[in-house]
């Protein structure tokens, strides 16, 4: 929610777990990576330990889904962060995390999992180590797809399918793709 921080901090936080790191997030509309305006995280003291400071949001997740998460980012010092996905409670287990090399270049960055399980779950960017610096975080974007073997129906003369139904057998919420040949409208019944 909010991956392009257009409105504000709406849907993050940022937060420190140790006396020794310290940091500010506001939003930048002069060094904008995409869209109106990005997240800064303006890191003035670090502890040595890259969880104590954390930029993140919850994310729902469930089993058997994998997960792509892309996101822009620059600092103004080469940076270290790392993306993490993290159990929103103890015991706190880590099911996914990723380090990544910032650069004072606008970076793109993509990484893909699968949960192991359903949680209420946090999506973090740790920003504890190395060095204190400007990082500018953007365009954050999470797609879910079914991991598993799809459910199709396809009209192969006319390129049109549906897949990925999720649950299987349909629930009171049911997420289903489609795909078309041809921009069109569509009435699903």
């Amino acid at each position: 929610l909010n991956g392009e921080f257009d409105k504000g901090t709406s849907n993050w936080t940022f937060t420190s777990y140790s006396a020794g790191a310290a940091g500010t997030m506001s939003i930048d509309s002069n060094s904008v990576l995409s869209g109106e305006k990005s997240c800064l995280a303006d890191i003035s003291a670090i502890s040595g330990t890259d969880w104590h400071l954390q930029l993140w949001q919850w994310l729902p997740v469930k089993a058997n889904l994998k997960y792509k998460i892309t996101y822009r980012a620059k600092a103004s010092a080469a940076k270290n962060i790392v993306l993490c996905i993290q159990q929103g409670t103890s015991p706190y287990t880590v099911y996914y995390n990723h380090a990544h090399a910032l650069t004072t270049t606008e970076q793109t960055f993509t990484d893909s999992f699968t949960m192991n399980a359903s949680d209420q779950a946090k999506l973090e960017f740790f920003l504890g180590t190395p060095g204190a610096v400007k990082i500018w975080i953007d365009s954050v974007s999470i797609i879910e797809t079914n991991t598993a073997v799809p459910t199709s129906i396809d009209n192969v003369k006319t390129g049109a399918g549906l897949f990925n139904i999720f649950p299987n057998p349909a629930g009171a919420v049911t997420t289903l793709q489609y795909t078309l040949p041809v921009v069109a409208s569509v009435k699903i019944t």
